[in-house]
């Protein structure tokens, strides 16, 4: 019972510690493959043990692009009913600042209406570590009128920030629902001393329904839905999945910024994918070269499911 009022302590103060901030997150087109970098409370959730990886590339044709890649695992753990989860990723913006960050999550299990779906409050911890090169970097106050000679800002080469999330789902024979909040903490990742930048938490919701669920289906459609806030930015994406047999084709379109296209192949063990962002907002002016995203998911038997509350698992991740 404690552990259980931690968990919806934790959430409630999510919709609470969104205050004014600069600092923004990465985001993934994928994000049914990024699981556990949307909601913590998707780790353990396949009812096997799971390895995903993703490499973005976003606006390639420009200086200050970036490039991020990803890698999750997650799997079951009978006795703790529940599931652990880690993360980690770096991403690259414009060769002048890099970030890495890693989590470590626990999800817990809760059967409810006799195992007609499942309630997954989770919690995480981790840490982040930002590394900024000032070499190629020029400041308005640095120019004389004809060159960039002025005195530069001193400047800490790294920081570092511990990391705090939740997380809630629930989901049953066909669907799946959740909201999760990350920075809960709201971290100060200013490289200026005695300044701050504090990192605003992440809150998260998405919805999905799944047509054709039933593992005999050879056909099946999943339409999605993801609404991200952090701090004054919101982003809100909206797709639909279908699969026949082993092949995937998504849509999605994140509004008043991309459309994006999805191919991929899927079997019990493997899943591979690419996606193709074609941007639509003012960055199409700059040709910036949209993003591209591939990944990875495997999925190896975890021995133990049969100990588990309820082997129900979520569509479509």
């Amino acid at each position: 019972m404690r552990v259980k009022l931690l968990f919806v302590l934790v959430l409630v103060l999510g919709f609470f510690t969104a205050g004014s901030a600069i600092a923004q997150d990465i985001n993934f087109s994928q994000f049914n493959t990024s699981s556990l970098y949307v909601n913590p409370a998707f780790a353990g959730t396949s009812g096997d043990c799971r390895a995903s990886l993703i490499y973005r590339d976003e606006w390639p044709n420009i200086s200050s692009g970036y490039q991020t890649a990803y890698f999750s695992y997650d799997q079951p753990v009978a006795f703790l009913k529940g599931g652990l989860g880690f993360n980690f990723y770096n991403d690259v913006e414009g060769g002048n600042l890099r970030t890495d960050v890693g989590n470590l999550m626990y999800s817990a299990l809760i059967p409810v209406l006799k195992d007609q779906f499942a309630i997954r409050p989770a919690i995480g911890f981790g840490y982040g570590q930002s590394y900024l090169n000032t070499a190629n970097l020029t400041w308005d106050n640095q120019w004389n009128g004809f060159s960039y000679a002025g005195t530069v800002p001193v400047l800490k080469p790294s920081v570092g920030y511990f990391n705090v999330m939740a997380g809630l789902l629930i989901y049953g024979k066909g669907f799946y629902a959740g909201a999760s909040f990350d920075h809960l903490n709201t971290p100060n990742e200013s490289f200026y001393t005695g300044t701050t930048d504090y990192l605003n938490t992440r809150q998260t919701y998405i919805f999905g329904y799944t047509f054709g669920h039933d593992s005999s289906s050879k056909f099946s459609v999943t339409p999605n839905c993801m609404f991200v806030k952090q701090g004054a930015a919101s982003e809100l994406l909206a797709g639909l999945t279908a699969k026949y047999r082993y092949f995937l084709l998504g849509f999605a379109y994140r509004v008043n910024d991309a459309v994006i296209f999805e191919a991929g192949f899927q079997n019990r063990f493997l899943r591979i994918a690419y996606s193709f962002d074609y941007t639509i907002s003012n960055l199409t002016e700059a040709n910036s070269g949209g993003a591209q995203e591939v990944s990875l998911t495997c999925w190896l038997h975890y021995k133990n499911a049969k100990k588990l509350p309820i082997t129900l698992s979520p569509p479509a991740f």
